[in-house]
């Protein structure tokens, strides 16, 4: 079915475009060339179940939450990353799923789960290159920029946000087991279940959850980082959460 109804609004979009003008047409492509799905890449990065465990150790251990320690982690993002340190924080959608989006919604008729961005900014360090802040500093920051964070009510085509952060939390994998199906872990974001042609929202996107005991990190990044300084920064970023 959705292949279907698919097709059909594609096949109804390039009616739309044909009776377009010109000048239309131009600006649509302009603004699509810029940062695409068909020119993003995806970095899979992942911690041994050791090292996962003592993670989520920590985090039920009251000093901080994993998704906290996860957050932190990113003031390892290199200084040439884009728009990263054009201010004095780094702004960051924070994505999260759930039924309970609307206090009192009668969710009885619906399955799944609804999506809600919210808006966050991360302190960043000031100085020069290398200036580096503790793990306490950026743990910090990090449940100070939850803390802050404040539903989209406008979400736009395009955000201003330099990254969407996505924490699903633990996974079981014994989910369902009644009914003969269980969790596995698949790259998030499919490279199928998005039109190649689709504009994106942000410019990185990572995905992180903890699936059978080991976290699993999923970046996407545009075509205009090379996928070797991709890879560089998955991995930094990696490191970065092992040490905190």
């Amino acid at each position: 079915p959705y292949l279907h109804w698919a097709a059909a609004a594609e096949t109804g979009t390039k009616v739309r475009q044909s009776r377009d003008s010109k000048t239309e047409n131009t600006e649509r492509t302009t603004e699509h060339t810029v940062d695409i799905e068909r020119e993003s890449y995806y970095v899979d990065v992942k911690m041994n179940a050791e090292d996962t465990a003592l993670l989520v150790e920590i985090g039920s251990g009251g000093l901080h939450t994993t998704e906290q320690a996860l957050l932190a982690a990113l003031h390892s993002l290199p200084r040439d990353f884009p728009d990263t340190y054009s201010g004095d924080s780094l702004e960051i959608d924070l994505e999260g799923h759930g039924r309970d989006v609307v206090p009192g919604l009668d969710v009885s008729r619906t399955v799944g789960w609804f999506t809600r961005i919210s808006k966050a900014s991360l302190p960043l360090p000031l100085g020069g290159e290398d200036v580096r802040i503790s793990s306490g500093e950026s743990l910090a920051g990090a449940r100070k920029a939850l803390a802050s964070a404040r539903d989209d009510a406008s979400p736009r085509a395009r955000s201003n946000a330099l990254i969407v952060f996505n924490f699903f939390g633990r996974l079981s994998e014994s989910i369902g087991e009644d009914v003969d199906w269980k969790v596995g872990h698949y790259p998030v974001l499919d490279r199928t279940a998005r039109s190649p042609r689709n504009s994106r929202a942000h410019a990185t996107v990572l995905d992180v959850s903890i699936v059978a005991g080991t976290l699993r990190a999923a970046w996407q990044f545009p075509g205009s980082i090379s996928e070797s300084r991709g890879a560089d920064i998955a991995r930094g970023w990696l490191d970065e959460v092992r040490s905190i």
